[in-house]
């Protein structure tokens, strides 16, 4: 399994900023890949997805999202990584 996180800041005046690359790459590769429908979890929204064989779980942040709260959902307590073997 991969996981996909996009970061991003809200706000009107940071659309198609730097400061939102990675909501922006995140969104076309989903494209790209024919995922149009997201659903909201962990403080933002989420594909879980089989793409070329493997599954993957995209995550866009809605809003900031402190780096630390990131890694507390990635690492430190396993969050998403439970909530995907759920998925299985």
């Amino acid at each position: 399994m991969k996981m996909i996180i996009g970061l991003g800041n809200p706000g009107k005046e940071y659309e198609k900023t730097r400061h939102n690359i990675g909501f922006m790459v995140i969104d076309n590769y989903l494209s790209g890949k024919g995922i149009t429908k997201m659903k909201t979890k962990f403080n933002g929204e989420y594909a879980l997805e089989n793409i070329d064989e493997e599954k993957v779980l995209a995550w866009l942040n809605k809003g900031a999202v402190p780096s630390n709260t990131v890694r507390n959902l990635l690492v430190k307590n396993g969050t998403m990584k439970k909530f995907v073997e759920a998925k299985k």
